[in-house]
């Protein structure tokens, strides 16, 4: 997606409840009206009213006040101060990320995201810090994710004062809306009891090429009782369209209509809803549109979208499953009209090989084909539960999958298998057939994603240690994160962790961990121990659709209520030039991609005992991966012969790069930086600035770092790491990752040279007589240089050998 900034609309507000005991001097009361509106336009001033309350902010705090309500207006009360009352929904500077891209203003007290992921209410007389809030376009709340110790809501009560309460639950579905300033008066909208409203819409027809836009043009017409119909010109409503029949061709967008150019015809429903007496009020309408493709192209803008799944296991049978799938994808459907591919990482069993494998894929299949049609790229991975043969009954079979727009490399449950029935030989082969794929890949330098879908995942639980699940992930985990760290796109999506949650310490039923997480992987073949590595390519699950957990009250009595997440979901995937983003889907909506992770009681002890720290950290939907990428070399280097090792920095990405900003941070003192384009560097905080001057595309090679080795530090890995600020790609602001570098001292010394500093003298035959009277220790590096004649023994031959190669320089050879 390229874009500037283009993030999902939040608007953000703090409500700190009650006076404070503060005195509120009375002002004059202020003139005009304000008009009801469903939308936000940054740099205008509203009144955010509930229930005949408004949002105010004095003195540093921020409680409620009356106003008068009278249909789509609102006229602020004697001695209401219009200040106090007036917010500005500013639009944010270029370092607000995620939730940043809205400020809330009133005079000098505003929201803003200063650091990290949190918001500051700063007034002119204090500084609360309460987490990330959101203002909801549904009109039910201002709501508040949880900070770290606490969450809570506000919303307006019955008598519409704001309060607040801990528990989402009690919050009532009480609408808040915002009033613009718009001075004078507005004309009182016609009262819809003493007459009948409807809609109608402009029929489409039209020759349409992929990305081409039709307005849609709807009217409102009033007819009183006993009058004329006329036109309504304004009420103050939202229209919103959703396809009913035909054809999806096309998407939504506000007001208009995206043709994704192939041919065909829908039936659209429109329904206006406006606000009128304080109710809300909908009127409905229906209109057509055909369309004549005059260029086939099924990826309306270039997207290509792949939704992905696991687990068609509803305790009911084949029925039940699809109908939990089809309530996921109703929901992916108003976001994403049209798909490409579908992806699903195994099981259509619940009961262990009682159901016929074939016709409950074929179930899953025909609910898919139903919302997406028979055109979709469609993998489907063998799972545990499924007892056929590998590609039989419908399923893929392992290997290659690759389509035009992305790669798949499938991982069937025969060829790494889950629990008590692990051949470690089958998964190794299942690794080498895994690394030949994305070697190839490598060398072409493929830029486009690939996915990895497994029925069973790769992290460490407690699962390993009950049944061996996942102890020889490491074959595989190893070849992903070798091929991933040169520079391939890679998502690795498995489904097989429902049975009782065993990854409830990592997010429960919402597990996502981009680049730079953490993921145990078990050390090869043990059921007890692991190794914290961190990810270089992306890891989750795909999303259950039949169970998560069977959970089991009368033994677990905490396990249902314990907060973990076993929402059924599915993921989908948009993939653009520059970058893929992430959402998961439930049947409400988008869900977060991970929830944080909790202890049950069926696990906590056993998780305890292994070391399993709960992963807390949220990802909510969407998140975007990055496609281009600067990459740092990994170098290996003896520091005893090169003291200024030099780390490559290269853009690995196919679209044309023009600028990148980006953070350099070693653990070795960088000496000097050489760039084959031009470029800034501010050594006292290690910033990079590459850019051309004329505005064309930067070469591959961006520039070189040479490092400074100072004396003889120890073998070891010294990373590089590279940070992305900002990066320009065909004149627009992209996604560019960077996959980081490192300097890897291997360290090779002279025989004799105990001392490892280079040269041999009597100082290495001190330490050596030290050494044979236990005065001092060797490391292994000094036990190898000290093993003169290498006959695995340090004694007085080696000290004899050594002193006579001081007088007459000879190869190390054994005495006489």
């Amino acid at each position: 997606m390229k874009a500037k900034r283009l993030l999902a609309l939040v608007l953000a507000f703090i409500m700190v409840f009650g006076f404070c005991g503060m005195a509120f001097a009375e002002e004059a009361a202020a003139s005009g009206e304000y008009k009801y509106v469903s939308s936000v336009t940054p740099g205008k001033e509203y009144i955010i009213v509930s229930n005949g309350h408004a949002v105010q902010k004095k003195d540093g705090a921020v409680t409620d006040v009356a106003v008068t309500v009278s249909g789509d207006t609102v006229t602020l009360n004697s001695g209401t101060d219009a200040s106090s009352v007036l917010w500005t929904f500013t639009e944010a500077g270029s370092d607000y990320t995620t939730y940043g891209q809205y400020f809330v203003k009133n005079g000098d007290d505003y929201l803003a995201r200063t650091t990290g992921t949190e918001y500051y209410l700063v007034t002119r007389t204090d500084q609360h810090r309460y987490g990330a809030w959101s203002y909801y376009n549904n009109g039910t709340a201002f709501r508040q994710y949880s900070n770290a110790s606490y969450t809570f809501y506000t919303y307006a009560d019955a008598s519409g004062k704001f309060v607040v309460v801990n528990s989402p639950s009690s919050v009532p579905e009480t609408p808040v809306k915002l009033y613009e300033k718009v001075g004078g008066t507005n004309p009182e909208p016609p009262v819809p009891e003493t007459g009948t409203y409807s809609i109608t819409v402009e029929d489409i027809s039209k020759t349409v090429a992929s990305g081409d836009t039709a307005a849609l043009t709807y009217t409102v017409t009033y007819t009183p009782v006993d009058g004329t119909a006329q036109t309504v010109t304004d009420l103050g409503g939202t229209a919103a369209y959703e396809i009913v029949s035909g054809n999806a061709i096309g998407r939504f967008v506000n007001d208009s209509f995206v043709f994704n150019g192939t041919a065909g015809t829908a039936t659209v429903k429109v329904s206006y809803t406006w606000t009128a007496d304080g109710a809300a009020k909908t009127i409905t309408g229906t209109f057509s549109i055909t369309a004549e493709a005059s260029e086939i192209n099924p990826n309306p803008s270039g997207e290509v979208v792949v939704i992905a799944g696991s687990d068609f296991q509803a305790v009911d049978g084949d029925e039940a499953s699809s109908a939990i799938v089809s309530g996921i994808l109703e929901q992916i459907k108003k976001d994403h009209p049209t798909a490409n591919g579908f992806i699903f990482c195994g099981d259509y069993d619940k009961h262990l090989f009682t159901r016929n494998v074939e016709v409950s894929l074929n179930a899953l299949k025909s609910t898919v084909e139903g919302f997406f049609g028979e055109k979709l790229d469609e993998v489907y991975v063998q799972g545990n539960h499924d007892n056929v043969k590998q590609g039989t009954s419908g399923l893929s079979g392992p290997g290659a999958h690759d389509t035009e727009n992305y790669g798949v490399f499938v991982i069937d449950e025969d060829d790494y298998q889950w629990g008590y029935f692990i051949r470690e030989n089958r998964i190794k082969q299942t690794a080498a057939n895994l690394k030949e794929y994305l070697d190839e890949k490598v060398e072409e330098g493929y830029k486009k994603p690939i996915f990895i879908p497994s029925h069973v995942g790769l992290q460490f639980t407690t699962r390993t240690r009950n049944d061996g699940d996942g102890r020889y992930a490491r074959y595989i985990y190893e070849v992903i994160d070798a091929a991933a760290k040169k520079g391939l796109n890679i998502i690795f999506m498995y489904g097989h962790d429902h049975s009782q949650g065993f990854d409830n310490y990592m997010g429960g039923a919402a597990v996502y961990l981009p680049v730079g997480d953490t993921l145990n992987v078990a050390k090869t073949g043990s059921r007890t121990e692991y190794i914290p590595e961190t990810l270089s390519f992306t890891y989750m699950n795909a999303g259950f659709t039949g169970y998560y957990a069977d959970w089991e009250p009368e033994t677990d009595p905490d396990l249902e209520n314990s907060g973990v997440d076993k929402t059924t979901s599915m993921t989908v995937f948009t993939i653009n030039g520059n970058s893929v983003t992430v959402e998961r889907y439930n049947a409400e909506g988008r869900h977060n991609l991970k929830s944080a992770g909790v202890h049950t009681l069926k696990h906590a002890a056993r998780e305890e005992e292994l070391g399993l720290q709960l992963f807390t950290q949220v990802y909510t939907s969407p998140q975007t991966i990055a496609l281009n990428h600067v990459v740092a070399d990994t170098v290996t280097v003896d520091a005893a012969v090169n003291k200024n090792p030099e780390v490559a920095v290269k853009y690995d990405g196919n679209d044309e790069l023009t600028t990148v900003r980006l953070y350099i941070k070693s653990a070795l003192p960088i000496a000097n930086i050489e760039s084959v384009n031009d470029f800034e560097y501010n050594s006292a905080d290690g910033r990079i600035i590459v850019y051309k001057a004329d505005g064309t595309a930067i070469d591959n090679n961006l520039f070189t770092i040479k490092y400074q080795i100072e004396g003889l530090p120890s073998d070891g890995v010294y990373p590089v790491d590279l940070t992305i600020i900002q990066a320009t790609v065909d004149e627009q602001f992209a996604p560019v990752g960077a996959i980081d570098g490192a300097i890897i001292l291997d360290n090779t010394y002279a025989k004799g040279d105990v001392t490892l500093d280079g040269e041999i003298n009597n100082a290495d035959l001190i330490m050596i007589a030290r050494y044979l009277v236990q005065l001092v220790e060797f490391n292994a590096k000094q036990k190898e240089a000290a093993d003169y004649n290498d006959d695995e023994v340090i004694d007085n031959v080696d000290l004899v050998l050594i002193a006579r190669a001081l007088v007459a320089p000879a190869e190390p050879a054994a005495l006489a």
